[in-house]
Parts: structure tokens; C-alpha cells; sequence
């Protein structure tokens, strides 16, 4: 089992955490007690991208092509495709 912990701009943002886990049977292993809904977890094997819900369950986000998650630094001009904005600054 395998996960790491990613850090926006360095900061750890309330609770709210990112996630890398190498299969999505190793998001059991992650210790969800301390963490506060809308954590993410990326499973490298399946490409596939996890959240924490309110009933602190890992549910797959269905993300639609084209759909960026946009965690800090400078938003794009592109308007047409969906933003998933979870902090940084926005200009």
C-alpha cells in the first residue's frame, strides 16, 4: 500500500486533503478520521479520481472531457471547458 500526501502551495489547507494512491483498494488504508469532506485521492492505476463525501465515503468523481482540476496559481482564459477550482489564487 502506497499514498502520499500533496500539499497546496505548500500549505496544508484545513483538512482538506490530495491524495496519490497507487490502486483504489489503498484508499481503505487511508486514515479518513481527521479529514474534512471534499478530499481528493487520484488512483494512478484506473486514472481515476476519488472525493470524500459527507457520509466519509471515497465516491468516484465523474469528471467530464475537458474538465480541469484547478488547484492554485493562474486560472486560464479558456472558457469552455469546466473548472474544478480547490484554492491558490484566481486572477
Amino acid at each position: 500500500m502506497a499514498y502520499s500526501t500533496v500539499y497546496l502551495n505548500g500549505r496544508k489547507p484545513n483538512m482538506v486533503r490530495r491524495f496519490v494512491v497507487d490502486a483504489a483498494a489503498d484508499l481503505s488504508e487511508i486514515n479518513i478520521s481527521q479529514l474534512l469532506p471534499g478530499s481528493t485521492a487520484f488512483v494512478i492505476e484506473s486514472s481515476e479520481t476519488y472525493m470524500l463525501n459527507n457520509q466519509y465515503e471515497w465516491v468516484k468523481v465523474a469528471l467530464s472531457g475537458g474538465s480541469i482540476i484547478y488547484d492554485g496559481g493562474t486560472e486560464g482564459q479558456d472558457t469552455d471547458i469546466g473548472v474544478i477550482y480547490d484554492g491558490g489564487v484566481e486572477q
